[in-house]
């Protein structure tokens, strides 16, 4: 059954506002539409919703971010201005746990800054890997939702992983839902629907999602993140 709170109207809506806002993408949109993203994870059991939770982390510090900017004085509401804020104080790389090795010691109010930067970078491998799951689903019909994953996992995501959470992904993997339960439930709260109608839909959500993959990997190229 779905998770309360995730809809695939509402994410195809979230999907192609922020396809259509590119260069000005609002931070609370952006993160919110992350969330919606957990959402669908949660879908697939537990186990697949933890492996992924790091999704809604980084949706928090992309927030956090922009309002502790507020509470300095500086009023942010882009994910563009955000990073180049960041950029222009020579935080683009930093991640939390590298900062020392960018010039900020413990003497510095950046020391443990978790940046934007960083975390857009993971989000856009997230968002190649959802784009990728979904041309899987449409392409391979014939295969499981757990081979369609685990293909999109070891194109998009595997090669910046260790041994150890691959095997930790293969495994967690082996707990999805099969193909039609997936679909029921993400479709449920729309009413009586075709294969083909359903088909549709992930072709919508996956046209816009790919829009806004070719701007951020563009953007963040030009930007030297």
């Amino acid at each position: 059954e779905a998770e309360e709170g995730f809809s695939l109207t509402r994410i195809i809506e979230m999907s192609k506002e922020i396809a259509d806002s590119a260069g000005n993408i609002s931070v609370d949109l952006f993160t919110s539409y992350l969330d919606q993203y957990v959402s669908l994870m949660k879908t697939l059991g537990k186990l697949v919703e933890l492996g992924f939770s790091d999704v809604s982390s980084k949706a928090k510090i992309i927030r956090d971010n922009r309002d502790s900017l507020a509470e300095a004085g500086t009023t942010v509401n882009t994910i563009e201005e955000l990073m180049e804020n960041e950029i222009f104080l020579g935080l683009k790389n930093v991640n939390g746990s590298n900062n020392k090795s960018f010039g900020f010691d413990k003497k510095s109010k950046y020391y443990k800054h978790n940046g934007t930067c960083r975390n857009v970078e993971r989000m856009l491998r997230f968002l190649l890997f959802i784009k990728k799951v979904m041309e899987n689903l449409d392409s391979k019909r014939e295969d499981s939702l757990r081979v369609c994953f685990q293909d999109a996992y070891n194109k998009e995501l595997a090669p910046y992983h260790n041994f150890f959470i691959k095997a930790a992904v293969k495994g967690i993997l082996f707990l999805a839902p099969n193909r039609k339960d997936f679909f029921k439930g993400i479709t449920e709260s729309m009413g009586e629907m075709s294969e083909e109608d359903q088909y549709a839909l992930m072709k919508e959500l996956c046209q816009s999602t790919e829009a806004t993959t070719i701007y951020l990997t563009s953007y963040m190229k030009e930007k030297d993140c």
